[in-house]
């Protein structure tokens, strides 16, 4: 079985698609039924160091790498006789042949759902791509139910042509901590909340800030990409006075995060929406109690071993009980967290391709 996958997110995203990329490669590899051929724009070692005899294409004209990826592509795919191409970030190259099938995994659709997040030209590109996608390919990979329902509902894609494949997470958060000395590398407290995202409007960090604003005790640890609303957010600790001790951190070291999520009272996720919600599987691994949202695609991934707030009130409560208590291990919840493993996704993926060769 000879397949092609679209690895830009791979080489080029750190987190979120790129975390997505890198597992669904790594586990098919493993498969010895399996010949991939990877395709990408550019190829940044940081991120990804592309496996053994794995035979990556690029464009030779790197000015025309986006044209490359969208409509060149097809003419590699055709001479390399890929049976199936899998597009893991909502797309797929723009006219494969019959001889192509194709998946393409989406993971969600925000644009549509909240688009005040986003501008005109991202939304207007996000929804094309994404609507070719649902017409063209011969199965979506939706990486939760909650997708899924919004493709139907927003893109009218007929409910059997999709398919519910959850993701996992890095296999670090599966071990047990590596380095005991992590607090002390950077320079964290020994007690305190944790935040991972990118920091960004929609994640709603801000919200955590409003609700330990007469706590100056807690101290809160921020973990992700910082985007224009990391300027908001220091506008809005600066005009309220927070004294908190709040550490932003960059990190380049999975290892470290794991050890980090291992270390903290518990992870607080206040995204006002997303397609899966990946932080809340890392903690859960990590045996770290979860405060998140009450929506519908968090109860989907987090089950019964999360708590869940609707409103500032809950969510002081549950921080000041979290705060106050010493932190347990909860077993229970690492169990459900494997219902989200690689093993598990990659199995569901093969069954998928195998379909669609017969």
């Amino acid at each position: 079985m000879r397949i092609g996958i679209d690895a830009k997110r791979a080489y080029q995203n750190k987190s979120g698609l790129g975390n997505y990329s890198r597992d669904i490669i790594s586990s098919l590899i493993k498969e010895e039924m399996i010949d991939i051929q990877l395709f990408t724009p550019e190829i940044k070692n940081q991120f990804f160091e592309t496996p053994e005899k794995i035979k990556v294409h690029t464009p030779k004209i790197k000015l025309l790498k986006n044209y490359w990826r969208l409509f060149s592509v097809k003419k590699i795919i055709q001479k390399e006789k890929i049976e199936i191409f899998h597009g893991l970030s909502n797309e797929i190259p723009i006219g494969l042949t019959k001889k192509t099938k194709s998946v393409v995994t989406i993971h969600d659709v925000i644009f549509k759902k909240y688009p005040y997040f986003y501008n005109f030209f991202d939304r207007f590109i996000y929804e094309k791509k994404t609507e070719y996608a649902c017409k063209r390919a011969n199965k979506i990979i939706s990486v939760s139910k909650q997708t899924k329902n919004d493709l139907i509902h927003y893109f009218n894609v007929p409910p059997e042509k999709i398919e519910v494949i959850y993701q996992s997470c890095h296999e670090a958060f599966k071990t047990d901590l590596k380095n005991e000395n992590i607090l002390k590398k950077y320079q964290i407290p020994d007690d305190f909340i944790l935040y991972v995202g990118t920091i960004e409007k929609r994640k709603n960090l801000k919200l955590i800030l409003k609700n330990i604003l007469n706590k100056p005790e807690i101290n809160l640890v921020c973990i992700g990409e910082k985007k224009s609303y990391y300027n908001d957010v220091l506008k809005f600790i600066k005009e309220k006075k927070i004294n908190n001790n709040i550490i932003f951190l960059t990190l380049n070291s999975v290892n470290d995060l794991s050890d980090i999520y291992k270390k903290a009272k518990c992870l607080v996720y206040p995204s006002i929406y997303e397609g899966f919600g990946i932080p809340i599987i890392e903690a859960l691994y990590s045996q770290t109690p979860v405060i998140t949202t009450n929506q519908p695609v968090f109860k989907e991934v987090g089950g019964d071993y999360c708590f869940y707030t609707n409103n500032d009130e809950e969510l002081k409560n549950m921080l000041n009980k979290i705060w106050n208590e010493k932190k347990k291990k909860n077993l229970l919840a690492r169990k459900w967290a494997e219902n989200f493993n690689s093993t598990k996704q990659a199995k569901q993926i093969i069954n998928l391709y195998n379909e669609l060769l017969k």
